[in-house]
């Protein structure tokens, strides 16, 4: 089973971070704003997904969760503005990698679940567009 990081900015510009293993899913809860979202997301609206990492296990997940949610304002901006460095920015290795995959989520104004993002790789252009 795999296991998703992701980062979600709120109506009010502030960010929440989970992890889940169907983002989709866990989106449309985040947005119904009762039952299974998170007690922050019910009183900050989320508004579009801006990060998204794979991750190996639910434990590596909730590790990267951890480190990334212990970030200041200002590092989370530099996350959002360049996710494929997550391993720069959010080190959970002595060498300084992460283990997991990045997936790159960018706005690229497109409708879906997802609020209309596109994927990339650390290493390569979009991948697929969800537009």
């Amino acid at each position: 089973m795999s296991y998703y990081v992701y980062m979600v900015r709120c109506e009010d510009n502030s960010y929440y971070t989970g992890i889940a293993t169907d983002v989709s899913r866990r989106m449309a809860e985040h947005r119904s704003q009762t039952g299974r979202c998170a007690k922050y997301t019910r009183t900050h609206r989320v508004v579009e997904l801006v990060g998204l990492w794979t991750a190996p296990d639910r434990s590596f997940a909730s590790a990267l969760e951890y480190r990334i949610k212990r970030l200041s304002r200002d590092r989370k901006d530099a996350l959002v503005a360049e996710p494929e460095r997550a391993d720069a920015l959010v080190p959970l290795r002595e060498d300084g990698g992460d283990g997991g995959e990045v997936l790159a989520r960018r706005r690229c104004g497109g409708g879906s679940a997802l609020g209309g993002v596109c994927e990339m790789t650390s290493a390569s252009a979009p991948v697929a567009c969800n537009r």
